[in-house]
């Protein structure tokens, strides 16, 4: 019988080491937590007298808890300190050491596609395009794609705009500038900077962290991310704006509606007109300032956010 009862104590003391172990090690808070209360629970349960009972809380609460989230919090606080939303983020070299830069033209087309794993492009006003000889060129009759690259290389390409109609960009870090005038626009990258005066009846961009400024006119503008800034001139009839955190200082002009959905949204939205303007914004919390330049109807529906009228 009394090895019975000592066995308990020990299978919950495994138990606890297993437990504890898995809170340690494991990078997600929410099972991190489940580990620590059932910790508590186990260590309890092991021992007797309140006194200690309460001190192996507090110890349990910090090794299982406590520092596992500030080592996280603090690893958290490095990545974003690279891939800074609210200040704007240099991509390239938060994922490459070397520059490869264009060594050979080619002719332009009226469909470009890049899928290169880390890419600087440079739109031009030219019928060509330059581009580094290590990229893989596929021509497909006014369709061009262009392929490759190697890990912890970035490459620079200029791509000549004159008989340029749709652009697809598909990476994993992905610098745009200069100017262009489309049709579509397309980017899916892991890390996204458009930096741009780019006109295009579409627009779709899309990436964990996005951070887009300078002047966007067309019909229509989508913009999908965990991390989002947006800021310059836009001119659309239609745009939507959706992430976990969303921050705005947008000059909008012509605009029929603005939607912008997310957890933590913040910012400013200035509209000059003309024409009427609906704003749909909804998230969990923060502040959005509407600054009306104007003398037309701004209507606005709103959920979980506060709202600023100037």
């Amino acid at each position: 019988m009394k090895s019975m009862l000592l066995s308990r104590p020990l299978r919950y003391i495994l138990l606890l080491v297993v437990v504890g172990i898995a809170g340690w090690l494991t990078p997600f808070l929410p099972v991190k937590s489940i580990a620590t209360f059932v910790g508590i629970i186990l260590f309890a349960m092991v021992l007797k007298s309140y006194g200690v009972r309460t001190t192996g809380f507090l110890v349990l609460s910090i090794v299982l808890f406590v520092v596992p989230f500030a080592v996280i919090s603090s690893v958290q606080r490095l990545a974003f300190s690279q891939l800074d939303i609210s200040s704007g983020f240099e991509i390239l070299p938060m994922v490459t050491s070397k520059t490869v830069y264009p060594d050979r033209t080619i002719d332009g087309a009226e469909k470009l596609t890049l899928e290169i794993s880390a890419v600087t492009v440079e739109l031009v006003d030219a019928p060509v395009i330059e581009v580094p000889s290590k990229i893989d060129v596929v021509r497909s009759q006014n369709s061009l794609m262009l392929r490759g690259g190697r890990h912890g290389e970035s490459y620079v390409i200029r791509v000549g705009t004159q008989y340029l109609e749709e652009l697809f960009i598909d990476s994993g870090a992905c610098n745009v500038k200069g100017s262009a005038t489309l049709n579509l626009l397309k980017v899916d990258s892991i890390a996204v900077k458009l930096s741009a005066n780019i006109t295009a009846r579409q627009i779709f961009i899309e990436g964990t962290g996005v951070n887009v400024d300078g002047e966007f006119s067309g019909k229509e503008l989508f913009v999908n991310g965990t991390g989002i800034k947006v800021n310059g001139k836009y001119s659309f009839d239609h745009i939507q704006i959706d992430g976990t955190g969303v921050n705005v200082g947008i000059d909008l002009q012509q605009c029929k509606v603005l939607t912008v959905g997310g957890t933590a949204i913040n910012g400013i939205i200035e509209y000059n007109g003309p024409g009427r303007l609906q704003i749909n914004a909804r998230g969990t919390g923060g502040t959005l300032t509407i600054r009306s330049r104007s003398h037309e109807l701004i209507s606005v529906e709103v959920s979980g956010l506060r709202i600023r009228r100037e």
